[in-house]
């Protein structure tokens, strides 16, 4: 073996949410959006390669649904997002050895009525010679 690839997502932060055209919920101390798992999940592979995050899934806390989702990139280095208009999804990159992509990702979040929330995922994905394991 050449090593270990680690690929690891995590939670940065959910943003508030919004009334929209016709009514929703939103704002008031509501985060809006949450992500499942609340913890750090990762996948540890031998070697050189491509690595795939566990499944984050965004929990909207307003509105009515049914809802509709949106991921996208919103800075740091460029992964797949697998499942970009569904509620779970998980982040892919092919990493050379010792490479390191750091990125935040968004979901926008829009229910029945127009309303939408705004969660952020913080996603970090690296590889290593030297055997490291991921945390969960």
């Amino acid at each position: 073996m050449s090593g270990a690839l680690t690929a690891t997502v995590g939670i940065l932060a959910g943003a508030g949410a919004s009334g929209g055209g016709g009514g929703g919920g939103g704002g008031g101390g509501s985060s809006g959006v949450s992500f499942t798992p609340n913890a750090v999940a990762g996948v540890i592979r031998s070697g050189v390669g491509s690595a795939t995050t566990n499944s984050v899934t965004a929990v909207p806390s307003f509105g009515t649904g049914p809802y509709t989702y949106a991921w996208s990139h919103a800075s740091g280095d460029t992964l797949t997002i697998t499942s970009p208009t569904a509620a779970s999804t998980t982040f892919s990159a092919f990493l050379a050895d010792g490479e390191q992509r750091n990125a935040i990702y968004q979901c926008v979040v829009t229910d029945s009525l127009s309303a939408t929330g705004t969660g952020y995922v913080y996603v970090y994905a690296y590889s290593s010679s030297t055997g490291g394991q991921s945390s969960a």
